[in-house]
């Protein structure tokens, strides 16, 4: 499968020591480990945290050709603070590369005839008319594919959205991720007094407004709902020891996708998604190496390896299927003796 992840790739900045990020490129990166040709569209500063974060492309295997050298504004960076609960925080810099990324009406046509799987992108980047002009081309170039699914992870942050902003990216979008807060401020925005009684319901109204395929709620350590216009499915988390909180969600997009995407059902898509969340969750950045260390299953379980980050999904699935069948023998045998 090819995927085309657009919007910032930056430095994220915790407790004093950089950490490559970028919900769009972290997603690009997890779609790239899971198996998928992965394309990048964005925009670098020409600097050396520019030129570090052009080699980082390369190796992390992502097609970075539509990545642009801007002269003019610095590379982006995100200052990250993390609370006791290990839940961050964002300052997200002004006047920087991510603001800049430039397409023209024809490159924004040859990007979409390259026929992708899936088109991802979030609102924060529209953030800026220069990019969001070029968001907007590429959505409207890409609408005309048939096989090309539109993935808007809404990634509402700080002041920068708004209800036309959100609007218009739901107008493009097939399959739609946001968390358990977002979902409110969405409701607020878009349909004030509206009175509905739980997330799902507000889920199933943008379902039926804007025509999504799917729409998926994130909740953290509880798990994630995933509605469509016919059901919802309700998916409870792991424990995890959380580290910090700035990628789970973009792992969890790229497990999604890889199974709901390759025909897998939305149930099993949101217990991969789950799991490969809370692998990130538990360590430091948003791009871990995929090692399988247990924290996902068991506090206690180390297993010294290194995997890739399929072979990591795939274990930690059959790990939880395992713990269910353990909790049911155990739930036979009580009632025996």
């Amino acid at each position: 499968m090819k995927s085309l992840s657009f919007g910032a790739v930056l430095w994220d900045l915790i407790e004093e020591e950089e950490h490559l990020g970028g919900a769009p490129f972290n997603l690009a990166v997890h779609l790239r480990r899971l198996g998928f040709d992965s394309y990048l569209v964005s925009a670098i500063g020409a600097d050396d945290r520019g030129d570090r974060i052009r080699g980082e492309i390369d190796r992390h295997g992502v097609d970075g050709r539509w990545v642009r050298t801007d002269p003019e504004h610095p590379t982006a960076i995100v200052t990250v603070t993390a609370d006791e609960q290990g839940e961050s925080s964002y300052v997200i810099h002004e006047g920087m590369s991510l603001d800049f990324i430039e397409l023209t009406e024809a490159e924004a046509g040859a990007v979409a005839a390259l026929d992708f799987d899936v088109v991802c992108y979030g609102t924060l980047e529209a953030r800026a008319a220069t990019t969001r002009r070029s968001l907007r081309l590429l959505l409207e170039a890409a609408a005309g594919a048939a096989r090309t699914r539109s993935f808007c992870d809404l990634n509402l942050r700080q002041h920068y959205y708004s209800a036309e902003l959100v609007r218009e990216a739901l107008s493009y979008c097939d399959i739609l991720k946001l968390n358990d807060e977002e979902v409110r401020v969405t409701a607020d925005l878009l349909f004030p007094g509206h009175g509905h009684a739980d997330d799902r319901e507000i889920a199933a109204v943008l379902c039926e407004t804007f025509g999504l395929e799917v729409v998926v709620i994130t909740r953290g350590a509880d798990g994630c709902s995933v509605v469509t216009g016919q059901t919802a499915i309700e998916q409870p988390g792991l424990e995890v020891a959380v580290v910090d909180t700035v990628g789970p969600g973009d792992a969890f997009s790229a497990a999604f996708l890889r199974d709901s995407l390759g025909g897998a059902g939305l149930e099993e898509a949101a217990v991969h998604a789950n799991l490969l969340g809370g692998y990130v969750a538990s360590r430091r950045g948003a791009l871990p190496p995929p090692a399988a260390l247990g924290a996902c299953e068991n506090k206690g379980v180390i297993l010294p390896v290194v995997l890739s980050a399929l072979e990591v999904l795939e274990l930690l699935a059959r790990l939880s299927m395992l713990r269910v069948e353990l909790q049911h023998l155990a739930v036979v045998v009580g009632r025996r003796l």
